[in-house]
């Protein structure tokens, strides 16, 4: 393969050996490790693309487009699956934690995860623009019948404000 795929197998690796310096029965670093596995699983997908792109050999570039394609109809929900993890092991670090605007490893996981809620979401709504060309309007829009709710339900119930102590 090719060094993309070496550097996410590092980065695993590496993740994986912190979580069991850090003690991996915490729950919140469990999380934190399947959803890394997860969203390396779809970087991985960018290392296909980019072998395709680089190999010369007509059929090894067939053999590898071949298991792309098997890969790719589940990228959007593992992506998906990825933010939820994320989004449980933010919510567990917080609860635990607290928030902490001085500790750079508490404010650089709250950037990544907002860069990964960006990236979850830009693919999302490309998914429907694409849809919106095959599908009726009805099922495109779908997904707000259940985004709207979710968002009064996360707000109503307080998971934006403060923990007091």
């Amino acid at each position: 393969m090719n060094k993309w795929f070496y550097f996410n197998l590092f980065l695993l690796a590496l993740a994986v050996w912190q979580g069991v310096l850090n003690g991996i029965a915490n729950i919140s670093i469990w999380f934190g490790i399947r959803g890394l596995t997860f969203i390396l699983y779809n970087w991985n997908m960018h290392s296909f693309f980019s072998e395709i792109r680089n190999e010369s050999d007509r059929k090894r570039k067939i053999k590898i487009a071949n298991i792309a394609r098997k890969l790719m109809p589940h990228h959007t929900w593992v992506g998906f699956a990825a933010c939820g993890l994320i989004t449980l092991h933010l919510v567990l670090i917080l609860n635990n934690y607290g928030w902490n605007i001085e500790s750079l490893k508490m404010v650089s996981g709250v950037i990544a995860f907002m860069a990964l809620i960006a990236q979850t979401v830009s693919g999302w709504m490309r998914k429907v623009r694409l849809q919106e060309k095959t599908t009726s309007p009805f099922t495109s829009r779908l997904y707000s019948v259940f985004q709207y709710p979710a968002s009064y339900f996360a707000v109503d119930r307080g998971f934006f404000t403060p923990q007091k102590e």
